[in-house]
């Protein structure tokens, strides 16, 4: 049994088993995973089929497409680990856990909702039912995708529509690059800047981080330091156990937690905050842990 773990900003908010056979993704009464509080997803935006002993996920055309491992696709044979990126939302492709939500559980009604009425909010959505099996290849199935990209009228912005449903907000083809980049950056080791908007990440590479006042440092702290202690405030620094943070000046260039000075050397757990002079930074384990 396979599962879908919805991730937003670093931290897992929960687990879908994947026991239907198809499994709408968007927002929505009509998906089975739900998308809510993501306006860049369309009513239903993509589904995910089992396709032997695996599974596929299949993109139904909404504005902002459908991305896996930081690559648009129209299908995709899935394996555990992918990344299915949404808007916003990512999805990862796992291996079910006993704790997983059973979506089978949660359908009222005999009829899947790829079988209803499907979603017209982005002028994208109105997918005709495809005869799969007269189509010799996946890659068939893209060209077929494609033509209807091409053919389909231009999608509408953000906003509410007659009776107060809500059009599938548009995003150009940068903010979806630079939003896939952020979440490849999410699934490991990271700092986010407190306060940024929009959100600054940095990644935790294997060899350290400093933060302070000098060229050698990731992060530049504002002033600067013309006596040598305190240009380095503080170095993030990976060890057997996990993440650390080493002050490097607790004098001249303290680092605070929690509001008290950091005197020597602090393993880190997730969400953990450490104030410098002027920033803070929150450290998250990433979305891979």
């Amino acid at each position: 049994m396979r599962q879908l773990t919805l991730l937003r900003s670093g931290v897992k908010e929960a687990e879908f088993r994947l026991d239907l056979p198809d499994v709408i993704i968007g927002r929505g009464r009509s998906a089975h995973v739900r998308l809510d509080g993501n306006p860049m997803v369309s009513r239903q935006h993509a589904v995910v089929r089992e396709r032997g002993n695996g599974h596929v996920v299949e993109d139904l055309g909404g504005a902002n497409g459908t991305w896996v491992n930081g690559h648009a696709v129209d299908v995709h044979v899935l394996r555990p680990g992918d990344h299915i990126v949404l808007g916003e939302d990512t999805l990862r492709y796992d291996f079910a856990v006993a704790t997983a939500t059973s979506l089978r559980a949660s359908v009222t009604g005999s009829q899947s909702p790829v079988d209803g009425t499907m979603g017209t909010s982005d002028g994208l959505e109105a997918i005709e039912e495809l005869d799969e099996a007269a189509l010799g290849s996946v890659e068939e199935l893209g060209e077929v995708r494609e033509a209807r990209r091409e053919q389909a009228p231009a999608p509408m912005t953000a906003g509410p529509l007659p009776g107060g449903a809500e059009r599938t907000a548009v995003a150009s083809r940068d903010e979806l690059e630079r939003l896939l980049a952020e979440m490849v950056l999410r699934r490991g080791p990271h700092l986010v800047v407190v306060g940024s908007d929009p959100e600054i990440v940095h990644p935790l590479p294997e060899g350290g981080f400093a933060v302070g006042h000098t060229d050698a440092c990731v992060v530049r702290l504002k002033g600067s330091r013309w006596l040598r202690p305190g240009k380095v405030a503080g170095r993030f620094v990976k060890q057997a156990a996990g993440w650390c943070l080493v002050p490097e000046s607790p004098f001249w260039n303290p680092v605070l937690f929690k509001g008290q000075k950091l005197p020597r050397l602090r393993p880190l757990s997730h969400g953990d905050e450490l104030a410098f002079r002027g920033l803070s930074l929150r450290y998250s384990r990433g979305e891979d842990r």
